[in-house]
């Protein structure tokens, strides 16, 4: 048992040495803001500056595994997963560590960044994440298209949703980064945003979430987003 515990140790301090010196990755590293709570994101003062790796998870990867789509390393942190982040402002391109929203760690990238943050993450596993960020009427929409799609014989084995498609589904979530509440989108909250804001409910004629796919639903927080001046 011992010298087991030894072999892994050992395999994982090589593992780390490689990540620290950058021969795990394929990418070079970018440079980050890291900011380690919203409020420095909101006022544009991030907790420290550093090279950051942003890995792109494969299909496979996810299927196999689950969590979300990014992992990030920061240069110079003894840790592949810096779960003291609240995100990671790298270009123009927001990353959001998830696990404070769903439980999963990981980080998604906001698809639109503004007044309303919108990132697309795993279903949570945990059931009180699920409440927190009531999940139901989106999983279950998502649910029936993924049963539709079985039923016309586009996905699944044998008529049976399996785990990796799960895994692969992605759930609409926002919040105003004012308050920083994540929600799942549903269509009270897509009604209740085009009423506070007159300038995007011109464009859109009630829409209707269930028919939104993730396209449409990234191009209308843009349009919140620009109706409250220019994205973070």
């Amino acid at each position: 048992m011992k010298k087991c515990l030894l072999v892994v140790t050992a395999v994982l301090g090589a593992m780390l040495l490689k990540a620290q010196s950058g021969e795990l990755y394929t990418t070079p590293p970018v440079d980050g803001a890291c900011y380690m709570a919203r409020l420095e994101y909101v006022n544009d003062e991030p907790e420290r500056k550093a090279k950051v790796y942003i890995t792109k998870r494969t299909q496979a990867d996810i299927r196999t595994y689950g969590g979300e789509d990014y992992l990030i390393d920061v240069v110079g942190q003894n840790t592949a997963y810096p779960r003291d982040l609240w995100g990671v402002l790298a270009g123009d391109s927001l990353y959001i560590n998830t696990e404070p929203v769903s439980g999963s760690r990981g980080y998604a990238r906001a698809e639109s960044a503004g007044k309303y943050i919108l990132m697309f993450i795993a279903i949570p596993t945990n059931k009180a994440y699920r409440l927190r960020l009531e999940v139901s009427d989106q999983v279950n929409a998502m649910l029936k298209a993924q049963l539709d799609r079985v039923m016309k014989g586009e996905a699944g084995t044998g008529g049976v949703m399996g785990s990796g498609e799960l895994a692969e589904m992605r759930l609409a979530v926002f919040c105003d980064r004012d308050s920083g509440m994540f929600r799942c989108l549903s269509q009270k909250h897509v009604d209740a945003l085009l009423a506070a804001n007159p300038a995007t409910a011109k464009k859109y004629a009630k829409p209707k979430f269930a028919s939104m796919d993730r396209g449409a639903v990234v191009a209308l927080f843009d349009s919140l987003n620009r109706e409250h001046g220019a994205a973070k």
